[in-house]
């Protein structure tokens, strides 16, 4: 679900460490309030005159991340491995039962993960502000602060060490382990050109 907090309203867009955002928000922002259900609508997209803000990651990671998220059994009563959301059409068009056959795909239908994120963010927010899960502690907490938020900076800090990897007790995946070979990361900035020059900070 999307969490309002004083001056702003966080939007979890998938797979882009919106799970540790969260816990920093509720337990350490003044006045943080969940808009939704926390599992039917962990990644909804409510109205808002208030300013949004969201993380995104490199889109390499992104795409190996969610293949892997959608190849596991859910816990929850309306899900089932390879839940495919066929309304975005990254999912809808690109999706496989095997990584390399799903990233061969992507790389070949242009500005899908930008549509997706788009789909989340500047879709309904277009003045939405971005931060970065490469960076997600430091982005969260100058988010915060710049957009007024009363926060236990500290707090958050001590937790960053616990941010990314989700499950994967290994850590977060990095870009040279999803990208399988050059090839494929090298189509990828072709195929993603409008998203990398948005955000500069992903390229090489």
């Amino acid at each position: 679900m999307a969490v309002e907090l004083k001056n702003s309203m966080f939007i979890h867009v998938p797979k882009t460490g919106g799970r540790w955002v969260k816990q920093m928000l509720f337990n350490y922002v003044e006045g943080a309030k969940a808009v939704g259900d926390a599992v039917y609508d962990s990644h909804n997209t409510p109205m808002t005159h208030k300013q949004t803000f969201a993380f995104l990651r490199h889109p390499m990671t992104f795409v190996h991340s969610l293949f892997h998220h959608r190849s596991r059994k859910k816990s929850n009563t309306r899900g089932h491995q390879w839940n495919w959301q066929n309304d975005l059409r990254l999912e809808r068009e690109c999706q496989a039962e095997e990584y390399e056959a799903f990233l061969t795909k992507i790389v070949g239908n242009k500005n899908v993960v930008k549509d997706y994120y788009d789909h989340y963010t500047t879709n309904h927010y277009p003045n939405i502000k971005f931060g970065y899960m490469e960076t997600l502690c430091n982005d969260l907490i100058i988010m915060i602060d710049g957009l007024g938020e009363k926060f236990d900076e500290p707090s958050i800090y001590m937790h960053g060490k616990l941010i990314v990897g989700g499950r994967d007790a290994g850590g977060p995946i990095t870009v040279q382990e999803a990208m399988i070979k050059q090839e494929y990361l090298d189509a990828m900035y072709e195929s993603e050109k409008e998203l990398f020059e948005r955000h500069e900070v992903w390229m090489p």
